[in-house]
């Protein structure tokens, strides 16, 4: 993470996430501009060099809808997700209901895997795995793809660790008790 590029001239190429992750989107060959917002996102997940030791840096895309937040989202995980180390886990948070299993598939064969049985557990013991895990100084970029809910993301964002956060939504303000860093997106 130390590593994650916030300035400079052309943006660094996309390339592989590390193992584990769950991204279900590839990346779109048309995406272009907001190479600006490419790297405000990029500073503000990296944190500052005074941040507190364990916090967990919380970033928004946030604008009307349809103006691209997702793609945004989808082009910053390919393009700076490597810098991750302990994976990219993008998650749908667009029904609330829906919220804990996107996060239990987090930790099945393929992703975290972090139990043999992990699927036959029940889903509060797998969201509860995930969420330890997510508590690790392990770097990871979690996205909570259609965050509208301040009480969802209050509840499922890990507090501490080496996970940082990028939301889209169309929210543009959160409790600054939460630490949310906005980034309000024009029309290209």
């Amino acid at each position: 993470l130390a590593h994650l590029p916030t300035t400079g001239g052309a943006l660094s190429p996309a390339e592989p996430l590390p193992p584990g992750s769950r991204m279900p989107f590839s990346r779109n060959p048309l995406f272009v501009g907001r190479v600006d917002d490419l790297r405000v996102i990029a500073t503000a997940l990296k944190g500052a060099q005074t941040a507190a030791i364990g916090s967990v840096e919380i970033a928004a895309a946030s604008g009307l809808g349809g103006i691209g937040k997702t793609q945004l989202a989808i082009e910053f995980v390919h393009r700076y997700g490597r810098y991750f180390a302990g994976g990219v886990f993008w998650l749908s948070f667009a029904d609330a209901n829906a919220v804990p299993s996107e996060i239990a598939a987090c930790g099945a064969a393929g992703h975290l895997a972090l139990h043999p049985n992990f699927e036959a557990l029940p889903l509060d013991q797998q969201t509860k795995l995930v969420l330890e895990a997510w508590a690790s100084p392990l770097p990871r970029l979690l996205v909570f793809d259609n965050c509208e809910d301040q009480a969802l993301l209050n509840r499922w964002r890990p507090r501490v660790g080496g996970c940082r956060i990028l939301l889209t939504s169309r929210r543009s303000q959160w409790d600054a008790a939460i630490g949310v860093q906005i980034l309000l997106l024009g029309v290209l």
